[in-house]
Parts: C-alpha cells; sequence; structure tokens
C-alpha cells in the first residue's frame, strides 16, 4: 500500500497538534490545582515535609510549562522539561507517597511523543542533504 506523503505528514502534524494541546490542557489544570490549594495537592507536601512555597512554585513551572506547549517556537524545550519533571514525580511517588503514578506517567509519556513527533522530521522521511555533503564524481 503506497501512501501520499504529504497527507501522511499533514496526519502527523494534526496528531502533534491534538496531544500538546491535550496535555497542555492537563498541566494547566494541574498547575492551577497547585496555585489555587487543593486539598489534596496541599496533603501530598505535607506528607513529603515540604514548604508550601515548593507547591506554588510548581504551580507556576507546570502553568508556565504547560502554556509554552501551546506555541510553536517553545513546545519542544517544553516538553523535554515537563517531561523530565514528570519524572522525577512519578519516582517521588513510588518511593516517598507509595501512591501508583499513573497521572505522572502518563504526561510524561505525553511530553515525550511531543517531543519526539517535535524533533523536526518524520520517520518516513529521509534525511535532506546540503550542498556541503554532496559527493562530486
Amino acid at each position: 500500500m503506497i501512501r501520499n506523503h504529504k497527507s501522511c505528514r499533514e496526519g502527523c502534524i494534526k496528531l502533534q497538534r491534538a496531544l500538546r494541546i491535550g496535555v497542555a490542557t492537563a498541566f494547566l489544570a494541574l498547575g492551577a490545582g497547585h496555585i489555587f490549594a487543593l486539598p489534596r495537592f496541599v496533603a501530598v507536601y505535607d506528607l513529603l515535609g515540604a514548604d508550601q512555597r515548593l507547591r506554588v512554585l510548581a504551580g507556576i513551572a507546570y502553568l508556565l510549562g504547560g502554556g509554552a506547549l501551546l506555541f510553536q517556537r517553545t513546545y519542544f524545550v517544553s516538553a523535554m522539561l515537563l517531561g523530565l519533571m514528570m519524572a522525577g514525580v512519578a519516582l517521588i511517588d513510588v518511593t516517598m507517597i507509595g501512591a501508583p503514578p499513573l497521572l505522572a506517567i502518563l504526561l510524561s509519556l505525553g511530553c515525550i511523543a511531543i517531543a519526539w513527533f517535535g524533533a523536526g522530521r518524520h520517520p518516513d522521511e529521509a534525511p535532506q542533504e546540503t550542498a556541503s555533503r554532496k559527493i562530486r564524481v
């Protein structure tokens, strides 16, 4: 089966946009929950023995990162940083809290997928040759 390369690329772009909007919405909601001191987040930071200012700082980071996922120039770096942050949250969930880290793992995988799609090339594309790499015979 031969696929049209242009339509395949457009499908990947649409998938990436939908994924970016979904993950950004989750991070914006998570950040708002941290900022507005939902009892769940206050209890988690109390259990960890961390200051509540760290909760607010994490909320600001989630809000900024989620917002940066929505912009074309910043989504790649934001996805990388938020993915690392969620990997750390998953580790804390397992080791210190004893809770299943399902949300943290899902968000981390979403960030990895966004960064993968945003790496600048499609899996079916061959690398483009530049003028300096061409071999003259």
